[in-house]
């Protein structure tokens, strides 16, 4: 295969959402062995090393002035640690494929941060858009708990509550977006890396508060080196890679297919059940994306 060819491209963009669709499935399993807590944190610890090794094989630095550094720590603290802590949690009582399809989601809130922050243009389609798309999350909200851990169990209302932190995880992550358009001419590699490593002053405390007392199953120990140096190690690279080589857009295009990976791997390796409520939510959500992208 030709690697400069589109392709290529495609190949990538289909590995890259295979790695962002499989997140939920590894954050899951890590849960059998480690806190939520302490899952978020060594997410964020081994993608920083990974990345950190990545810079030093191609020949980049980490950002050097005191105003770069305030920036990526902004960045890597608020927006990357603090979604990834708070989205294990949510994982014990919300499906892997409702958790991805709230976050395909993220193009949309992005929408509207960028009208608050920018005063970008929204036209009328991107409203229709962001509104179809709004309304599959809601309608996903009433397909209720569905708890991987046996012993955690919330009742009455308060299921909604885990909805509402990947919520506001995948909140986080947009943000971080908009964010990131205020950046620095930092190479984004550079920029991501340092940005994690400053996240690893939230990450690192964190983890020492919830470290296991005892050993925890191998399964678990794997899955969260795959979450920190494939899914989001490496995933950060093809991401980087192929907005250079295709453009925001086409790469924009991996927030569709995730979760059909996640859905699929949910269903037959974690015995989750898919719904036609699943389904739907799904198609409005895709729709609402499509529709917001016409100008």
């Amino acid at each position: 295969m030709n690697l400069n060819s589109r392709l290529f491209s495609i190949f990538l963009m289909f590995v890259l959402a295979l790695c962002f669709g499989s997140v939920f499935m590894f954050l899951a399993i890590a849960l059998k062995g480690f806190h939520p807590v302490a899952v978020g944190s060594l997410r964020m610890i081994t993608a920083s090393l990974f990345l950190l090794c990545i810079v030093r094989l191609f020949g980049y630095s980490l950002v050097t002035s005191r105003s770069h550094w305030k920036f990526v720590f902004i960045f890597g603290a608020v927006f990357s640690a603090l979604p990834f802590l708070a989205l294990p949690w949510a994982l014990q009582f919300v499906s892997t494929t409702a958790a991805a399809i709230a976050f395909a989601s993220i193009p949309l809130m992005v929408l509207v941060l960028s009208r608050i922050f920018f005063k970008s243009p929204i036209t009328l389609f991107k409203w229709v858009g962001f509104l179809i798309g709004s309304s599959g999350l809601i309608l996903l909200a009433n397909v209720g708990s569905n708890t991987m851990d046996d012993g955690a169990n919330l009742s009455g209302a308060l299921p909604i509550i885990p909805y509402c932190v990947v919520l506001a995880s995948a909140f986080g992550f947009a943000a971080g977006g908009v964010y990131l358009q205020t950046a620095p001419k930092i190479p984004i590699l550079s920029l991501i890396t340092s940005a994690f490593l400053a996240g690893n002053l939230v990450a690192v405390p964190a983890l020492l508060i919830t470290f296991p007392k005892v050993w925890p199953p191998i399964e678990s120990i794997v899955s969260i080196l795959m979450v920190g140096i494939v899914c989001t190690g490496l995933g950060t690279v093809i991401r980087g890679t192929l907005i250079q080589r295709e453009g925001i857009i086409f790469t924009s295009i991996n927030g569709y297919i995730s979760p059909i990976f996640a859905s699929i791997l949910g269903f037959s390796l974690l015995g989750e059940t898919l719904t036609m409520i699943h389904g739907f939510a799904y198609l409005m959500v895709v729709a609402g994306l499509l529709i917001s992208r016409n100008k």
